[in-house]
């Protein structure tokens, strides 16, 4: 049975297949801006990675593009075939903006962002004006299959189509769950088991290869670059607007504000204001517009033009009736009383894991717990209760514990070690450094749960643990040492 796909994504499916279909008819030299659109908005998907993702900050993607175009040049006009040279971009992207990032394992926030503006500068004033490294003498050819281009632009809507399908199997894998941890809270990140620093270095070379990528379809696109102006700062600048403007971590968004930024100067190349006779270089107009929308998307709408679509797409479900309040929810149904008691009574039999009995007495009960941060709700009337475990062998693992914090045994002690896998608790001998007399509630002053107070303040205490049933049989005697 196919699942039913709401309206507003329907309605964008068509839209893209309209305007994909419509570009497709352009004149070859729109085309070919479009195809260098179509760079930039890799680009900015690459660096959306590090904003949306992982909640670093970059100001050296414009480097990391140059990097990827000319590596794409060297390797392609040495003879390198073309599929060689675009993967040679995306790995020397990925190098550079891994180097980028190594600061951000002692540093954060703005101060990692000013170690890639430091990247960004060096490469603009040392890699950038070096003849060997920008391969100012070597023409990258395009291959029979990308001749035209029209077959250039959709190769580099192909691109294009690759990295979001990249970022939307990001969202669903291990990796991407632990750059969201690292995003949200780096501390408790770690509590989680996750390796923050190599998290961060993954989400470094992950967008430092996309945007290499980029880097290749522009060389591909000029064949020679002999200025560095793509790959100054200001460019670096422009694509963080783009996705500030675009929304972090809308692609739609993305898209939209590269082709107002990048492609809409070329197409309009000049704008007359009506009834006043001005007439404005659309080139020379971007940069302030863009500082306008900028400051607009961060007050007026902070989610920027992603926002704005899904705010379009939520009244387009509403209005057609087919949006989350019109789906149905599963709710629990209510059971009889007498039929709720057989269950609880058939549930007493079952063997349960952690050998739970029920019924047991509650430590703690809650009733109709709600917790809210701002307008997300974490809990929402969570009522639960906590029953303790009455098995030996919690019992025998609690006066462990407190034998492991306050006693050291003996060089006389023999330990009865439990095998792995089998019923029970294991041990380890304490610091040699931890000795107290430790008070356990229920057996008497400075007992430890065996009932010899004389023998429980000893360092020679004998400390004996046995499977379930008293069979010893199981273990193996050994001296246990400090």
């Amino acid at each position: 049975m196919l699942r039913e796909v709401p309206p507003s994504r329907a309605a964008g499916a068509a839209a893209i297949a309209l305007v994909v279909a419509w570009s497709c008819t352009l004149s070859p030299v729109r085309l070919s801006v479009l195809v260098g659109v179509a760079a930039t908005a890799i680009a900015a998907l690459g660096l959306d990675i590090l904003v949306a993702r992982s909640g670093q900050l970059s100001l050296a993607h414009a480097a990391f593009l140059g990097v990827g175009a000319f590596t794409a040049l060297n390797v392609g006009g040495h003879g390198g075939p073309w599929p060689l040279a675009l993967a040679a971009a995306v790995g020397a992207g990925a190098i550079a903006a891994t180097l980028s990032g190594l600061p951000s394992l002692r540093i954060r926030g703005l101060q990692v962002a000013i170690t890639t503006l430091a990247f960004q500068v060096a490469a603009e004033n040392f890699l950038f004006t070096r003849q060997d490294f920008t391969a100012a003498n070597q023409v990258l050819e395009r291959p029979a299959l990308l001749d035209t281009d029209l077959r250039l632009y959709v190769f580099a809507l192909g691109c294009v189509a690759a990295v979001l399908i990249v970022r939307r199997r990001l969202a669903v894998t291990a990796a991407g769950r632990s750059f969201l941890a690292v995003r949200d809270v780096e501390a408790r990140a770690q509590c989680f088991g996750i390796e923050t620093g190599r998290t961060k270095l993954l989400a470094y070379a992950l967008s430092g290869a996309i945007v290499g990528l980029a880097g290749g379809l522009l060389a591909l696109k000029e064949g020679s670059i002999s200025a560095k102006d793509p790959f100054v700062l200001l460019e670096s600048l422009q694509l963080v607007a783009i996705v500030v403007v675009g929304g972090a971590g809308s692609a739609a968004g993305i898209l939209t504000a590269a082709v107002v930024v990048k492609g809409l100067p070329q197409f309009v190349g000049h704008i007359s204001i009506p009834l006043t006779g001005i007439d404005l270089d659309a080139v020379r107009i971007v940069p302030i517009a863009s500082a306008a929308l900028l400051v607009v998307a961060v007050v007026a709408q902070p989610e920027g033009i992603g926002g704005v679509y899904r705010s379009v797409g939520r009244v387009l479900d509403r209005l057609l009736g087919r949006g989350t309040a019109g789906r149905s929810v599963p709710r629990a149904q209510p059971t009889a009383t007498p039929r709720a008691a057989e269950q609880a009574t058939a549930l007493r039999g079952v063997p349960r894991g952690l050998s739970l009995e029920m019924p047991v007495r509650a430590l703690l009960e809650t009733r109709e717990v709600t917790v809210q941060y701002g307008g997300v709700v974490a809990l929402d009337a969570v009522s639960l209760e906590v029953r303790s475990r009455r098995s030996h062998r919690c019992e025998r693992r609690r006066k462990v514990d407190v034998l492991q914090r306050g006693l050291r045994p003996g060089p006389r002690d023999r330990v009865h070690p439990i095998p792995r896998g089998r019923a029970g608790a294991t041990t380890a001998v304490a610091p040699e450094r931890a000795r107290c007399r430790p008070h356990v509630p229920g057996h008497g002053p400075g007992t430890c749960g065996d009932g010899e107070g004389e023998r429980a303040a000893r360092p020679d205490l004998a400390l004996q643990l046995r499977p379930p049933g008293g069979d010893t049989r199981a273990g193996q005697h050994r001296d246990a040492r400090t």
